[in-house]
Parts: structure tokens; sequence; C-alpha cells
């Protein structure tokens, strides 16, 4: 948007309009024209154009109607600047994202034009920030400065229609509340229709260079566009500005005929060898580099018969020190006419980039121009799976969410309820989190149209009827939460056929018969059916609130003796069974036996007994795959770790406990059993396990990138990762270190968590190592430990001074891993720990000294910020302050979408364009009669705008 500008001329242009009204002409608006006073109460007829405006009902369901309190006078839309609506985040239902949808007609072309103006009521920021996009792709970003909010600002984009609606919208990014005045759209007819192919186009500028600044500017109907055109005016030198009032001629109207500027942009024309055209106050940054000048040019002067009528001359564009042509004109009778639409690149980080119109050396007469357009050429971004937005529409309409959403639902941010993702380079969805969002009657049908669905969260919604067994199509769910609803009937058996559904959440509902053996056999689900009072669960599920008490009874008395003989069982087997031997195999435990009883390690000089699934290796096998313990790649507190590879070819990793006594026994018993039951993909698994002849020995799966240390910082340093990826490994390792708190059933807290047990496959996917610490807890959360156990500089304070265990003493070392991430830095340096050093930078707000130089400043500035505050409140002193794992996952997952958007939208996350004007010196010596320029001025993005500073739109988006 630019600055708003006061055109003294209003009056003048109201009165000619009425008597061409009066003379019978036509006043009356184009077909296809929306004019919208967002905000207002009433419709009405603007005086001065004619153009019919109506309120915003029927176009968006959100926001707040707000007057605005201003001192204007005089400019274009004043009335439907006395009004916006605004999206205040602190009101009840507030959305990141609000959208205007607007009737197109799909493969024609547009152009729409918003305003804002906040006035001069209370601000909570002096600097109000938001985006705007059409559809899916980012358009603008808009920064309000305290000087600022007393003047209107525009933005003008312009787009092909890719279905029978577009949708406008504005994204709460958390730093102040968006607001707009108005919203126009337009038909283009086929104008600009070569400029547009896969990208929209962002206005930068618009001059009628021969009309004089101060003039009204010049807009419907003189423009049966609407585009509004300003004036332009010289610097310190006289400019002579030449115009006609001849009719356009024939051949001039049919070579305008697509484009149709107004005739009276071009009666009137610059001719002079040398012109500057400053910018006015507004500010612009855009995203990107490609830029689209248009020049429009009719040479209206009459021609002499002599051989001095050529005119000729040259486009040239400088930046800096460099200078580019981008087109050359040239004309050697009157009445010639054109529209030069040509792309160019610039460098947004220059500090002035100015546009030269210079006469060629055989040229007889100046440089002339009439018009002349700046656009950012945006890129345009692909929209969702449509198969995916209509399922999302059917499934608000059928839940009855009101209002309804609108918009793209995954770009350029997404709806505050769902995530999306990648699948075979298409945008789908993959997560919906309606939680406790008083959702109606039953399970919308159309949720198993969603194929690429992973979690769906519907708890707390006090929904009805039965549980679909139609939601067994969903082929890719892992999580699926229905507790806390009014769900009735039995439990599909049919979820079963679910293939890598890990969560099962039904409690606190209504539901009746069984929970299905074919759920119950599978060993990976987590089944919670508590709360359900006519439904019965005999098998891996949580007990049954409000059950039969005779039930109760008799399920935990038949579970202790159980429980019971296998306890005397194991003991039986372990003390009276003689000393180790050779063979190749070791007893099994039950399957569930993680999630039913107490594990209690055996005594050391007794073998361990292990879950089928962990192979059991003999000395000899493991000598053979390590070609005698030859190739040490790590060495750890358990003992140092050889490269091997098994007979069959797979590549492993075998630790080799280093030492005697029950300590050691007691990590490698956890290890073992621990890596024996659980299975995710962010968890390093076991191969298998030998223990013979003294010999404690773990064989993995060998990880060939190493750790993340060693990337890092570590003394065997494999080179340095850039920020998506570790972006990447943060969020595996968190999801990981989640399923171990929420997953599993008790908890397993890990104790270890830091950068040199967190290690990396081939593919750069993390997973993290080394439970030989790791403590399964039961119902007592806060147990008292007799030992502290942990690295220095990962070690939760709290637990070091209470000996308190609990989940977030894992989640105040992985808020180290995460600063460690961000700085390239280990813990502790120079005495000094890494939180000291982060925290003393923030408060220097220098994101700079944080960031690994590594990185080279490639990354989002935004996204950095995300992770570097996330590690922070993972180190809150209280415990209580900490999120939780899940809390970790998600804030990862904002910030990964922010760095996918900021790249998906080739967004340069340190720059800012600015319009300005400069000295009226030529550059390279050439005196002020050899040509005609235009200047634009770029300039680095800073922190704080200075108080000069009018609006900054960022024509592109951060995305999710």
């Amino acid at each position: 948007m630019s600055g708003g500008r006061a055109g003294s001329g209003i009056l003048a242009l109201t009165v000619a309009l009425s008597l061409l009204c009066s003379l019978d002409l036509s006043c009356a608006q184009e077909p296809g024209f929306i004019s919208i006073d967002c905000g207002g109460s009433k419709n009405y007829t603007d005086l001065v154009t004619g153009i019919k405006w109506v309120t915003d009902d029927g176009y968006i369901e959100t926001g707040t109607n707000v007057d605005v309190t201003t001192n204007l006078a005089n400019t274009d839309n004043l009335e439907a600047l006395k009004t916006s609506r605004c999206f205040p985040s602190t009101a009840s239902g507030a959305r990141k994202k609000n959208c205007y949808t607007l009737p197109v007609t799909p493969g024609s072309s547009y152009f729409v034009r918003a305003f804002a103006l906040h006035g001069t009521g209370p601000a909570s920021r002096n600097i109000i920030v938001y985006t705007a996009s059409i559809d899916s792709t980012s358009w603008i970003k808009v920064s309000i400065s305290a000087s600022d909010r007393n003047s209107p600002l525009s933005a003008e984009g312009v787009f092909v229609a890719q279905s029978n609606t577009t949708s406008i919208c504005l994204q709460d990014i958390g730093e102040g509340t968006p607001c707009i005045a108005s919203l126009e759209l337009r038909p283009l007819g086929s104008a600009y229709r070569n400029e547009l192919q896969s990208n929209i186009l962002g206005l930068v500028r618009r001059w009628s260079c021969g009309t004089e600044l101060s003039s009204v500017s010049i807009r419907y109907p003189l423009d049966e566009f609407d585009r509004i055109w300003q004036g332009t005016h010289t610097a310190s030198i006289s400019v002579p500005r030449i115009k006609t009032t001849l009719p356009l001629p024939d051949n001039v109207m049919a070579a305008l005929n697509e484009d149709r500027p107004p005739v009276s942009v071009m009666q009137n024309a610059i001719e002079n060898n040398y012109l500057r055209l400053p910018a006015d106050t507004g500010k612009y940054a855009p995203q990107t580099d490609k830029f689209r000048v248009r020049l429009y040019v009719w040479d209206f002067v009459p021609y002499t018969t002599n051989a001095t009528s050529l005119r000729q001359f040259e486009s040239r564009y400088t930046m800096g020190s460099t200078e580019e042509l981008f087109t050359s004109l040239s004309f050697s009778a009157s009445n010639t006419v054109t529209i030069d639409s040509t792309k160019v690149t610039l460098d947004t980080t220059s500090e002035i980039t100015i546009f030269h119109f210079r006469s060629t050396n055989q040229s007889q007469r100046p440089a002339l121009i009439n018009g002349f357009e700046v656009f950012a050429d945006i890129p345009l971004q692909p929209s969702s799976y449509p198969n995916d937005v209509s399922a999302l529409v059917k499934v608000q309409n059928d839940f009855g969410l009101s209002p309804l959403w609108a918009g793209d639902p995954c770009l350029p941010n997404p709806w505050d309820w769902i995530k999306c993702g990648t699948v075979n380079s298409v945008l789908r969805v993959i997560s919906i989190d309606l939680t406790n969002v008083k959702l109606k009657g039953g399970i919308s049908s159309s949720l198993w149209n969603l194929t690429e669905l992973v979690d769906l969260w519907l708890t707390g919604n006090g929904l009805q009827g039965t549980i679909p067994s139609e939601l067994s199509s969903l082929k890719k769910l892992q999580t699926l939460h229905l507790n806390n609803n009014s769900l009735t009937g039995s439990v599909p058996a049919s979820l079963a056929n679910l293939p890598v559904l890990v969560e099962l959440y039904i409690n606190d509902n209504d539901l009746s018969g069984t929970v299905p053996p074919e759920l119950l056999n599978i060993s990976r689900l987590h089944i919670k059916s508590d709360g359900n009072p006519k439904l019965q669960c005999v098998g891996a599920c949580d007990t049954n609130k409000g059950g039969s008490k005779t039930g109760l009874i008799i399920g935990a008395v038949c579970g202790s003796l159980v429980i019971f003989i296998i306890a005397i069982c194991a003991c039986m087997y372990f003390y009276l069974r003689p000393g180790p031997k050779t063979d190749n195999h070791a007893d099994l435990l039950e399957k569930n036996e993680l999630s039913s009883v107490a594990l209690v390690p055996p005594h050391p000089s007794h073998r361990v007994a292990v879950e089928q699934g962990s192979r059991t290796f003999t000395l000899a096998e493991i000598k053979a795959a390590t070609k005698d313990f030859h190739t040490m790649i790590a060495e750890g507190g358990f003992g140092p770790v050889y490269y091997g590879k098994l007979a069959d070819g797979q590549e492993v990793a075998v630790k080799v406990h280093k030492g005697s006594g029950s300590q050691g026994a007691t990590e490698f018993f956890m290890e073992v059993d621990l890596l024996s039951r659980i299975h995710h993909r962010n968890l390093v698994s076991l191969v298998g396990h030998c223990q013979e002849s003294q010999e404690q020995i773990l064989v993995y799966p060998y990880m060939k990138k190493g750790t993340v240390r060693d990337h890092l910082y570590g003394g065997g340093r494999r080179g340095s990762l850039d920020w998506r990826t570790r972006l990447e490994i943060a969020s595996d390792s968190a999801r990981g270190l989640a399923y171990l708190h929420t997953g599993c059933q008790p908890p397993i807290i890990h104790r270890d968590v830091k950068s040199n047990n967190i290690l990396l496959d081939d593919k750069m996917r993390a997973k993290v190592a080394d439970f030989g610490i790791s403590k399964v807890h039961g119902d007592d959360q806060t147990a008292v430990e007799t030992r502290i156990k942990g690295t220095i500089g990962y070690l939760d304070p709290e637990y070091f001074s209470t000996q308190r265990l609990t989940a977030k003493s894992d989640v105040y070392s992985f808020g180290v891993v995460l600063l460690e991430i961000v700085t390239g830095r280990p813990p502790i340096e120079k005495n000094s720990h890494l939180k000291d050093m982060v925290q003393g930078c923030l408060r220097d707000i220098d994101m700079k000294a944080i960031a690994d130089p590594a990185l080279e400043g490639d990354y989002y500035i935004e996204a950095m910020w995300k992770v570097v505050e996330l590690g922070l409140q993972c180190l809150e002193n209280d415990p209580a302050d900490r999120p939780d794992m899940i809390g970790v996952l998600r804030g990862l997952t904002e910030a990964m979408e922010l760095e996918r958007g900021a790249r998906a939208y080739q967004q340069p996350s340190s720059t800012r364009m600015n319009a300005s004007s400069s000295s009226s010196a030529a550059p390279g010596g050439r005196k002020p009669s050899d040509q005609l320029h235009f200047n634009l001025s770029f300039r680095p993005r800073s922190s704080e705008p200075s108080a000069s500073t009018s609006t900054d739109f960022v024509t592109g988006l951060i995305p999710r």
C-alpha cells in the first residue's frame, strides 16, 4: 500500500463529473465493479466517481466494525475511509486468518485494491505489522508506524482468477491488529494478460508523467478500469510538460484497446532529455527481485518533413554502479504509440535504483514518456488440493462451524485448526484439531475424504451418534481423539485396519459393548476407553470408570494374581538357573509387560530376559561383524562404539560396556528392555544384544551422519547444517521424546537428552539414542531420586536441587539442545552457560550474535526467533512454566511452517524497498540534458523504522 495523497482538485473534478452527468453522459459504473466500504453501515454512491459502494455484509463473517478518527480531507475513497473492519487477536473467537470472499469468473483478469487507515485511536504497539494474500499467494506485508496511522495506505494486485471466487485474506502474525478500510475489485478484460502467466503483479508505482503532482489523481470514469494515476513533480530543475487537446486517432485507440490507459494520461507527456521523478511518501519492500516495467508512449508532437524527425531513446536502470539496458524505442513519425512491457531484475538491497530514458546519438528529439508503471512480479503459489478444500467446506457445514473459514486452507498461512504438508509435490491437509469448539451433530462423513490425514482431534465437543467405521479408510491416520463427547454405539473393529494408528482416545463418551479384540491385539496402539459406563475393555486399555464393580474386583484380583505368578516365575528363573551359557537365545517376556508390570533389573550376574524382536548375538558374531573391534567410531559413558557389518550386509554400531558392576548391568538391561519394546521412527532401534563371557554388548543400526554435536561443534565435525535441516532435526528429536512421554505406558523419561545422544541417518533424519539411564515412570510422577543422573550443562536445576524427576527434566535438557542448534555452541563455554549468553543477546536485540555464523544469515528471522523463545521457555527454572514435549513439538512445527513459507515465496528476511527522492545530479557525470529518469529507492529493513517511515508493503509472505 502506498501512502494516500490528498488531491487538491477533488472539488473541480466533482463539478466536472456533475456537468458530464447533466449532459446525459453515462455515469453508471462498469459491470463487475465491487466496491466494499469495510466496516460501513450503509450503501451509497460516491459523488466524485459515481461508483456505488456497499457494506461488507455477505463478503466476510468475522471482524469488528470500527469508526476511524482522523483529520483527513480530500483524498481518494474519503467516505470509505471513515470506517474499518479490524480483527483484534483478543476478541472472542479471534482468528489468525480472516478473508473476504469475492465472486469472479475463472480465467478472467482482475485487479484488487485495498485501503487501510488505523486513525488516531489507541494502539497496543508502536508498530503494527500484518500480512495479506490473494488466494494462496502472498501479496503484501504491512508495517505501520505511529506516524503512519493518520495516512490512508493503499495496495493493488493484478491477478487471473483461478475459480469462481477469490479470497483476499489478512493474517495476524502477532504484531498488532490487522484492519482494512476499503476493498475494490475491478475486471480488466484482456489488459495485462501478457504479463500474467504463473504470477500476480503487485503495484509499486503508477505515474501520469505529464500531470502535475498537485492536481487530482486520475481514476474512474477517466480510467475505465478505475486505476489510480498519480501526477509527478520535478526535483530542482525546470522540466517542460507538453500536452495536446486532440482526440486520440483511430490507430492510437486501436493500439491501446486492450490496456486502455486514460485519454488524459496519453494527452500529457514530458519531453526532455533529463528528468528525475522522486517517489511519493510510500515505502515498499518487495519479496522478489523480479519486476515488470510498463512504458506508455504516444508521440503526438507533429513531425516535420525534414530529416530531424527521429525520436529514439534507450531505457536503462542503475543499481549502485551497475547499469543495465532493458528496452529501446524509436519513432520516426507522429502519432506513433506503444506500450512497452519489460521484465527487469532489481537488487532490493541497493540503496537506490534509477530508471533512465536516454536519447541515442542518432536521435534528433529528446525522450518522451506519457505513463509509467512498475510492478513486483510475484510467483503464483499453487492452491491446496481441491478435493481437500471441498471436503473441508463440507466438514465445516456438517459440524455447524460458525462463522465459516474462508480462503485457501493451507497457504499462505493455514487455518488455525489444520496443518498441511506436501505429499508428492501436492499440498495436502494432514492434521485437524477441532478441540473444544462446540461442534454440532455427528462425526462428518466428509472427514474420510481427507485421505492424507495423520492426526484427528475432535475432543470435548458433545458430538453425538456413532463412531463411523469409514474412518478406517484413513490409512495414514496415527492419532484419533474422540474423547469427551456424547458418542454412542459400539467401537468399530474396522479401526484395527488403520496400519499406523498409535493413539485411540474414546474415553468419556456413552459407548457400549466391548473394545474389539482386534484393537487390543495391536501392541503399538494406546487405547483410552475409561468413562464409558456401558463399555467393557479386557486387555490393554484404561480402566472403565463407572463400570461394574464386580468386574473391576475380578479384574483387579486376576491381574494381581497373574503379575504375582509372573514375578515368582521370573525370580525362580533368574536365581535358580545355572550361570551364563553361550546359546543364541534368551527367554521372552510378554509383549505388553512394559505397560502392565514394573521393570526391575536383574542381579548383574544373571542373564537378562528380553522381548522377542531383539536379536541375540554370539560374541563370535560380534567379533566377525566388527573385524575384532577394529574401527572405533565413538566413545561414551557406557563404553566404546565400533563400526560393524553383519553377515546379511546390514551396517551396525556396536556399543561395548567397558566396566563391571551393578550400575553397568542395570543400564544394559534398561536399554535392551526398553528398545525391545518401544518402536518409533525418531528413536534409535535395537538390532540386538550380546551377553556372553562377561561382555555386555548392544547392537544398533549404523547412523551414517553421526551425532548432532558432530555437525555443530564437535571435535569430529562433519560439516555444518543449514537452518532448515536444523529445524527438521529439532522436530524429529522432539517427536521422539514426546512419544516417550505420552505414547508409552507407563511414560519413559530419557534423563540424558543432549546433542551427542541425537543421531542422524543417511537422510539426516534425527533419532534419539542412549537409553541406559532412562526411567520408567509409574503413577508417582515426582518420585525422589537417590542418585542424580545426567550430563552437566543439560541437567535440570530443579531436578538437581530437589532430586525429583519429571518429564519436564527432559524438556529442560531439550531446551539446551535447541539453543545449541541455533547457536552452534556447546552448553558450557568459558564457565558460562549458553542460556545466559542467549538471554544477554536478546536484551540487546541482537539475533546476529545468537545465530550460528556458519548459517551465513540464511534463515528466516521469525522462525529463528520462534525457536530461541521456545528454547528459553524450556529452560524456565520452575518446571510448571515449561511446555511439555507436545507443546515443544507444536512450537517447532510452527517455526518450520514459517521457514517453509518464507522460502516457498522467496522472501528475503532483511530487505526493504523504499521510494524516496534523491539529488538532482545525473549519475555517471552526464549532464541533465542527456536523460530522462525515474528513481526507486531500496533500503535494508531495520528493526525500528525512522519517524519518517511510512508503510512497508512486502509482496510476499511467510507461509506454515
